[in-house]
């Protein structure tokens, strides 16, 4: 265990709470909320790749939840900005279909929470999907968590919200 002073991102999925009334919107250079002492940890944990799961609920859908697979990668610059690609993949019947974004964002440390947030997205390409449904663009505010079911890595737990309804997705990564 590592002493109160070392940098740790020692939070836990039961610690997490969603909500937008936390989310982060920065004017200045995110170098300033990364203090010294987390910038090797911050660095290592946005050069891991992301995969996980993003819900939301959809009357839409058998079942009334929307599931989707989410990859994503981070390229973190010395201000503390980023840029990304995140690939979804969703089945619908017996078809996958699998869409590609760039993402923009910064990551940061606020008291004893680490995170990223996305502020802007962008459609690169995707499949065709069914019935009138068409990609769409999200922000999202993430916390980074320990693994506690694999030491060493860890957990990105935050929420998305659709630019174009509004619609708010919980997303649950972790590093592989």
């Amino acid at each position: 265990m590592r002493p109160p002073s070392s940098p740790s991102l020692a939070l836990t999925r039961r610690r997490f709470s969603l909500g937008l009334g936390a989310a982060l919107a920065f004017s200045t250079s995110a170098r300033a909320i990364v203090p010294e002492r987390y910038t090797s940890l911050m660095r290592r944990v946005m050069g891991l790749h992301w995969r996980g799961r993003l819900r939301f609920d959809a009357d839409f859908i058998e079942g009334g939840e929307f599931i989707s697979q989410l990859d994503m990668d981070f390229s973190l610059d010395a201000n503390w900005d980023f840029t990304g690609k995140m690939v979804e993949k969703m089945q619908w019947g017996d078809t996958i279909y699998s869409g590609l974004s760039a993402i923009w964002g910064n990551c940061w440390v606020i008291g004893n929470e680490a995170g990223l947030s996305i502020t802007r997205m962008r459609n690169i390409s995707g499949d065709t999907l069914p019935n009138n449904f068409a990609w769409g663009t999200s922000t999202g505010d993430f916390r980074f968590h320990n693994d506690t079911d694999r030491p060493g890595h860890f957990i990105i737990q935050g929420v998305m919200r659709s630019d174009r309804d509004g619609t708010i997705s919980k997303v649950t990564m972790i590093d592989v």
